[in-house]
């Protein structure tokens, strides 16, 4: 602990200093300062390296338990209304585009209802402060290939990753322990300090993928035993290959179970940005088909959603998406793509960003009635597509570089994107 490195002054901006939103709800706005988040308060968070970080949306290590001298010194520049826009980045980026930042979502919505009275949240130490919410990472074991994802998240791109690093040192830079296989021993911890377990109301728990072995069952053992599953809502991201609808029953006794699908395209361009041929769109369908039969029978705990993240590479299949999520009875939730920074959205050439934008107000006269937020969500892609990103020279030679590794060209899946790379020669396979 002696030996651990605080976070540099230049990694440290004061928010007045910055231009960002500032959350717009009378309960929450101005609370504590500008800067302030709950997740590094009352949350305990583990990253897929194995080591403890701020927040799911963060891959800076923030050293050897979740009351580190680095957690401290975050929490302190929070309420000194400072950003470190070193590992809040994510959520910097997106307030200063003018876009809601997942700091934001937190303030606003399910999270907040976890949250209680926001004043005993001013110690930088966890004295005082209840721990509430799980973020859960069991380690970085997944199958897929997505191509906006890192070694950091997904073992499958470790050699792909350790090819790129160094043609793209900055695109491919390395976080504790990437470049391997990393396990999060969660449960064992959990099962030595079971107090924890006991003031949870939520849990988020992603990967890797959670579903490659059963580390997810024995979570909700260990719930079971030492917390109060009635209380809890939890959020599971998965990739929805390896699901087993009888062991889901396992979860029955929480208070919600939350399911969240990631697609991110409809179509063959799904397995291009994701599965790289293990998990086919055929069998998605044919996943998200059993999860809606699932839902109806076990509402009254079960929930599903399928998410997306917004960017470069599927910028016109929105409306594709949208109807897919309606007409599986399903929630949306579209994220935007922060990093890598070469696959924004921002990044399309002109012509590009107005195809993009006939689709997104296609989605709104077909779904604005019914679901304002997705008004929201549709009003963040406007504004970043708006932004003018400097990387598409990255996009090109980073995405012809992985095309060529993985001998999986997108021509073959997409024939504007693939012309912008290949030229107007190829002919599209689908």
């Amino acid at each position: 602990m002696e030996n651990e490195k605080l976070i540099p002054a230049h990694w440290v901006t004061h928010a007045n200093d910055v231009n960002t939103n500032v959350v717009e709800d009378e309960k929450w706005n101005n609370l504590h300062s500008d800067s302030w988040c709950p997740v590094p308060f009352n949350t305990i968070s583990w990253h897929p390296t194995g080591v403890v970080s701020r927040c799911m949306m963060s891959d800076a290590p923030m050293g050897d338990s979740h009351d580190s001298p680095l957690m401290q010194e975050l929490r302190q520049n929070m309420l000194d209304n400072k950003w470190d826009n070193h590992g809040c980045t994510n959520c910097l980026k997106k307030e200063q585009n003018g876009n809601r930042s997942q700091r934001m979502n937190w303030l606003h919505h399910d999270f907040r209802e976890g949250l209680g009275n926001p004043e005993p949240y001013t110690n930088p130490k966890l004295t005082g402060n209840d721990i509430s919410h799980l973020f859960i990472n069991f380690s970085n074991i997944c199958n897929f290939k997505c191509r906006m994802c890192s070694s950091n998240y997904s073992n499958s791109l470790i050699p792909e990753h350790k090819h790129m690093s160094p043609l793209f040192p900055h695109e491919y830079k390395m976080v504790n322990g990437s470049h391997s296989k990393n396990f999060n021993n969660i449960n064992e911890y959990l099962e030595a300090n079971p107090e924890v377990l006991k003031g949870i109301t939520s849990i988020w728990m992603t990967g890797g993928e959670p579903f490659m072995d059963d580390s997810p069952y024995r979570l909700m053992e260990l719930i079971e035993e030492y917390g109060h599953p009635e209380k809890i809502k939890m959020v599971i991201t998965t990739n929805g290959s390896k699901l087993d609808f009888k062991k889901l029953d396992k979860f029955n006794k929480l208070k919600k179970v939350i399911l969240d699908i990631s697609i991110d395209a409809v179509g063959p361009m799904f397995e291009y940005m994701r599965s790289n041929g293990v998990f086919t769109w055929s069998q998605m369908e044919a996943t998200c088909d059993k999860l809606k039969q699932y839902k109806e029978t076990n509402k009254e705990w079960f929930n599903f959603q399928i998410n997306s993240s917004y960017q470069l590479l599927n910028y016109d299949n929105t409306l594709d998406f949208i109807d897919f999520v309606y007409d599986h009875n399903a929630d949306s939730n579209i994220r935007l793509v922060v990093f890598p920074e070469h696959l924004r959205a921002g990044n399309l050439p002109e012509s590009f960003k107005k195809q993009a934008n006939i689709i997104l107000d296609k989605v709104e006269l077909r779904y604005g009635n019914k679901d304002q937020h997705q008004i929201k969500t549709l009003n963040d892609m406007r504004k970043a597509l708006a932004v003018n990103e400097p990387h598409f020279a990255n996009f090109k030679k980073i995405v012809t570089e992985q095309d060529k590794f993985r001998s999986k060209y997108l021509y073959e899946y997409h024939e504007q994107l693939g012309e912008l790379l290949y030229g107007p020669t190829q002919q599209c396979l689908f």
